[in-house]
Protein backbone atom coordinates (compact mmCIF):
# COMPACT_ATOMS: atom_id res chain seq x y z
CA UNK A 1 0.00 0.00 0.00
CA UNK A 2 1.21 3.49 -0.83
CA UNK A 3 1.26 5.73 2.24
CA UNK A 4 3.93 8.41 1.66
CA UNK A 5 5.88 9.89 -1.23
CA UNK A 6 8.93 12.13 -1.06
CA UNK A 7 9.99 13.89 -4.21
CA UNK A 8 10.45 17.10 -6.17
CA UNK A 9 7.43 19.09 -7.30
CA UNK A 10 7.49 19.41 -11.10
CA UNK A 11 4.22 21.27 -11.79
CA UNK A 12 1.45 22.84 -9.73
CA UNK A 13 -2.18 22.99 -10.82
CA UNK A 14 -5.18 24.40 -8.94
CA UNK A 15 -5.80 21.19 -6.95
CA UNK A 16 -3.00 18.89 -8.04
CA UNK A 17 0.73 18.58 -8.50
CA UNK A 18 3.13 16.38 -10.37
CA UNK A 19 5.74 14.94 -8.03
CA UNK A 20 8.94 13.35 -9.32
CA UNK A 21 9.91 10.54 -6.97
CA UNK A 22 12.62 8.74 -8.91
CA UNK A 23 12.05 6.95 -11.25
CA UNK A 24 8.33 7.91 -11.45
CA UNK A 25 6.33 11.10 -11.74
CA UNK A 26 3.06 10.96 -9.81
CA UNK A 27 -0.05 13.06 -10.38
CA UNK A 28 -1.29 13.88 -6.87
CA UNK A 29 -4.51 15.69 -6.03
CA UNK A 30 -3.95 18.00 -3.08
CA UNK A 31 -6.03 20.82 -1.60
CA UNK A 32 -2.88 22.52 -0.30
CA UNK A 33 -1.18 23.80 -3.49
CA UNK A 34 -1.01 27.40 -2.25
CA UNK A 35 1.91 26.57 0.08
CA UNK A 36 3.95 24.69 -2.52
CA UNK A 37 6.68 25.74 -4.96
CA UNK A 38 7.98 24.16 -8.16
CA UNK A 39 11.34 22.35 -7.70
CA UNK A 40 10.71 22.09 -3.97
CA UNK A 41 11.28 18.70 -2.35
CA UNK A 42 8.32 17.70 -0.19
CA UNK A 43 6.81 14.74 1.56
CA UNK A 44 3.15 13.89 1.00
CA UNK A 45 0.97 11.56 3.03
CA UNK A 46 -0.93 9.61 0.39
CA UNK A 47 -4.44 8.24 0.23
CA UNK A 48 -4.92 5.90 -2.74
CA UNK A 49 -8.43 5.61 -4.13
CA UNK A 50 -9.12 2.91 -6.72
CA UNK A 51 -12.29 3.18 -8.79
CA UNK A 52 -13.64 1.60 -11.96
CA UNK A 53 -12.23 4.41 -14.10
CA UNK A 54 -8.74 4.35 -12.55
CA UNK A 55 -6.71 5.15 -9.50
CA UNK A 56 -6.31 8.55 -7.85
CA UNK A 57 -3.64 9.70 -5.43
CA UNK A 58 -4.57 12.30 -2.81
CA UNK A 59 -1.66 13.93 -1.01
CA UNK A 60 -1.48 15.89 2.23
CA UNK A 61 1.32 17.70 4.00
CA UNK A 62 0.54 16.08 7.36
CA UNK A 63 -0.80 12.78 8.61
CA UNK A 64 -3.50 14.69 10.51
CA UNK A 65 -4.82 16.28 7.29
CA UNK A 66 -4.87 12.87 5.61
CA UNK A 67 -6.87 11.41 8.50
CA UNK A 68 -9.38 14.28 8.38
CA UNK A 69 -9.81 13.72 4.63
CA UNK A 70 -10.41 9.99 5.17
CA UNK A 71 -12.96 10.75 7.90
CA UNK A 72 -14.77 13.10 5.51
CA UNK A 73 -14.87 10.42 2.79
CA UNK A 74 -16.60 8.08 5.24
CA UNK A 75 -19.55 10.47 5.51
CA UNK A 76 -22.36 9.47 3.15
CA UNK A 77 -22.66 11.86 0.18
CA UNK A 78 -19.15 13.29 0.58
CA UNK A 79 -16.76 12.42 -2.20
CA UNK A 80 -13.22 13.61 -2.87
CA UNK A 81 -14.36 16.83 -4.56
CA UNK A 82 -16.42 18.00 -1.58
CA UNK A 83 -13.81 16.73 0.89
CA UNK A 84 -11.27 18.89 -0.97
CA UNK A 85 -13.61 21.87 -0.75
CA UNK A 86 -13.76 21.38 3.02
CA UNK A 87 -9.99 20.84 3.32
CA UNK A 88 -9.37 24.16 1.51
CA UNK A 89 -11.25 26.06 4.20
CA UNK A 90 -9.67 26.82 7.56
CA UNK A 91 -9.71 23.24 8.85
CA UNK A 92 -9.41 24.33 12.49
CA UNK A 93 -12.49 26.52 12.03
CA UNK A 94 -14.31 23.56 10.45
CA UNK A 95 -13.39 21.25 13.35
CA UNK A 96 -14.39 23.87 15.92
CA UNK A 97 -17.78 24.17 14.18
CA UNK A 98 -18.16 20.38 14.35
CA UNK A 99 -17.30 20.42 18.07
CA UNK A 100 -19.94 23.09 18.69
CA UNK A 101 -22.44 21.22 16.45
CA UNK A 102 -22.76 24.46 14.42
CA UNK A 103 -24.69 23.55 11.24
CA UNK A 104 -24.77 27.16 10.10
CA UNK A 105 -20.98 27.39 9.77
CA UNK A 106 -20.85 24.06 7.92
CA UNK A 107 -23.57 25.20 5.51
CA UNK A 108 -21.49 28.28 4.66
CA UNK A 109 -18.95 25.99 2.95
CA UNK A 110 -19.80 25.72 -0.78
CA UNK A 111 -21.35 22.33 -1.55
CA UNK A 112 -22.62 21.65 1.96
CA UNK A 113 -26.35 21.89 2.52
CA UNK A 114 -28.39 21.24 5.64
CA UNK A 115 -28.60 17.46 5.06
CA UNK A 116 -24.86 17.07 4.44
CA UNK A 117 -24.06 19.26 7.46
CA UNK A 118 -26.30 17.06 9.62
CA UNK A 119 -24.55 13.94 8.30
CA UNK A 120 -21.13 15.42 9.03
CA UNK A 121 -22.13 16.24 12.59
CA UNK A 122 -23.63 12.79 13.10
CA UNK A 123 -20.98 10.67 11.40
CA UNK A 124 -17.62 12.29 12.19
CA UNK A 125 -16.12 11.57 15.58
CA UNK A 126 -14.38 14.93 15.94
CA UNK A 127 -12.65 14.02 19.19
CA UNK A 128 -10.82 11.15 17.48
CA UNK A 129 -9.16 13.48 14.97
CA UNK A 130 -5.44 14.06 15.64
CA UNK A 131 -5.73 17.84 15.60
CA UNK A 132 -8.36 17.73 18.37
CA UNK A 133 -6.33 15.24 20.41
CA UNK A 134 -3.29 17.57 20.18
CA UNK A 135 -5.39 20.57 21.23
CA UNK A 136 -6.77 18.67 24.21
CA UNK A 137 -3.28 17.56 25.22
CA UNK A 138 -1.99 21.16 24.93
CA UNK A 139 -4.96 22.39 26.96
CA UNK A 140 -4.31 19.99 29.85
CA UNK A 141 -0.54 20.60 29.84
CA UNK A 142 -1.06 24.37 29.82
CA UNK A 143 -3.61 24.12 32.62
CA UNK A 144 -1.18 22.11 34.75
CA UNK A 145 1.60 24.64 34.12
CA UNK A 146 -0.63 27.60 35.00
CA UNK A 147 -1.87 25.87 38.16
CA UNK A 148 1.79 25.35 39.16
CA UNK A 149 2.36 29.08 38.66
CA UNK A 150 -0.38 29.81 41.21
CA UNK A 151 -3.33 30.81 39.03
CA UNK A 152 -6.75 29.60 40.13
CA UNK A 153 -8.54 26.89 38.20
CA UNK A 154 -11.58 29.09 37.55
CA UNK A 155 -9.43 31.83 35.96
CA UNK A 156 -7.53 29.27 33.89
CA UNK A 157 -10.72 27.61 32.67
CA UNK A 158 -12.06 31.02 31.66
CA UNK A 159 -8.90 32.07 29.79
CA UNK A 160 -7.62 28.94 28.00
CA UNK A 161 -10.55 28.44 25.60
CA UNK A 162 -10.00 31.99 24.32
CA UNK A 163 -6.33 31.41 23.46
CA UNK A 164 -4.86 30.03 20.20
CA UNK A 165 -4.08 26.34 20.55
CA UNK A 166 -1.69 25.80 17.63
CA UNK A 167 1.12 24.82 19.98
CA UNK A 168 1.66 24.48 23.71
CA UNK A 169 4.07 27.46 23.73
CA UNK A 170 1.56 29.77 22.00
CA UNK A 171 -1.22 28.62 24.29
CA UNK A 172 0.76 29.25 27.49
CA UNK A 173 2.12 32.63 26.29
CA UNK A 174 -1.34 33.85 25.31
CA UNK A 175 -2.85 32.61 28.57
CA UNK A 176 -0.12 34.29 30.66
CA UNK A 177 -0.61 37.55 28.78
CA UNK A 178 -4.39 37.40 29.22
CA UNK A 179 -4.13 36.40 32.89
CA UNK A 180 -1.60 39.19 33.49
CA UNK A 181 -3.95 41.75 31.92
CA UNK A 182 -6.87 40.46 34.01
CA UNK A 183 -4.79 40.68 37.20
CA UNK A 184 -3.72 44.21 36.33
CA UNK A 185 -7.33 45.28 35.69
CA UNK A 186 -8.60 43.67 38.92
CA UNK A 187 -5.87 45.36 40.99
CA UNK A 188 -6.74 48.76 39.48
CA UNK A 189 -10.43 48.39 40.30
CA UNK A 190 -9.71 47.16 43.84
Amino acid sequence: MLSRLIGTIQTIESQAIELFASPFTFHIHTPQTYTLKVNEQREFYIHLQIKEDGANLFGFLSQADKEIFIQLLKVRSIGPKLAFQIMQTDIKHFIAACQRQDKEVLCSIPGIGAKTAARILAEIDVNSLPIVANQQQHYFQAKKMLLNLGFTESKIDFVLPQCPQDSLDELVKAALKFLGERNAKSSITS
